[in-house]
């Protein structure tokens, strides 16, 4: 390795001392892909994406809360712990299965990529990019048309997602390659202390 690959180098390190600063508002920046091991950097990357882009677009920010519910009940205090302990546990141990978020944070024109294998041989599969171009919320949804930021009460009923590729056919009064997604669900076990120190 040469003197000059290694001023290249440096030169691509974000904010070097030795460098000018990065001008983040420049055109090479607003489709810049961030790839990282670090699962929390890529949550505060992707939340200060989407925030710029609902400064920039206008367009309103939804943040939608995940619905933990047992046989259809909201959790109580006890089984929210024991939920809430059960998560740091496994994040802990890397255990490998997917876990699905606290929160999800949304607004159209926002540009988000399938992460499981929907329909394979309809081209929807791990990987797949798109925008979101239309959020279908709750009927019973309640919110400020002027807010910024609504923190929505429901998980939405479906997204409109227009993909980059897809081999499914144009859906009835949809543009083409633009396909409904449902908020996804995942069933778990939680153990909770009940008397005399058994689990339950």
């Amino acid at each position: 390795m040469q003197e000059r690959h290694i001023k290249l180098l440096e030169g691509l390190v974000l904010n070097h001392p030795e460098y000018p600063k990065t001008d983040f508002s420049r055109v090479e920046w607003q489709d810049a892909r961030l790839v990282t091991p670090c699962h929390a950097v890529r949550i505060r990357w992707n939340e200060s994406a989407i925030r710029k882009h609902c400064q920039l677009s206008g367009n309103q920010l939804f943040v939608c809360e995940a619905e933990d519910t047992i046989k259809g009940k909201p959790l109580d205090v006890r089984e929210k712990d024991a939920l809430a302990n059960q998560v740091v546990e496994r994040t802990q141990l890397k255990k490998k299965r997917q876990q699905l978020p606290v929160k999800a944070e949304l607004a159209i024109g926002m540009k988000v990529m399938v992460t499981t294998n929907i329909e394979t041989e309809l081209d929807i599969t791990n990987g797949v990019r798109g925008i979101i171009v239309d959020v279908i919320l709750h009927p019973d949804e309640e919110y400020a048309k002027e807010c910024e930021e609504v923190v929505t009460a429901k998980l939405p009923q479906y997204l409109l997602v227009k993909l980059d590729q897809t081999w499914t056919m144009p859906l009835e009064s949809l543009r083409e390659s633009v396909i409904p997604m449902e908020p996804m669900t995942q069933a778990l076990q939680i153990q909770i202390a009940g008397r005399e120190g058994k689990t339950i």
